[in-house]
């Protein structure tokens, strides 16, 4: 994720950058997410209940799991205006 051989750790990747630590490791686990969340952040279709703060909660690792909690719901998800009119991507 990030140059271990360079940086041991977080804090010293967000001392480097001038970051704060916590908001450093928050952005590490951004590319953990689901890409389906990733690509609804990207497009501004993130469910009503969620912004981008939010995804910088720690999650399961489980793409289903985070979902879930989200509230990306498998029916709506591909029957939405969004999917009807544009190419899916597939991932």
């Amino acid at each position: 994720m990030f140059d271990a051989e360079r940086f041991g750790n977080t804090m010293e990747l967000a001392r480097f950058l001038g970051y704060d630590s916590s908001l450093t490791a928050r952005i590490l686990r951004l590319p953990r997410l689901s890409p389906r969340i990733i690509h609804a952040a990207l497009m501004n279709e993130l469910p009503d209940n969620i912004n981008v703060e939010a995804l910088f909660r720690a999650f399961p690792t489980v793409w289903a799991e985070q979902e879930e909690i989200l509230g990306f719901s498998v029916l709506s998800y591909h029957t939405s205006q969004h999917f009807k009119h544009r190419k899916v991507l597939s991932f």
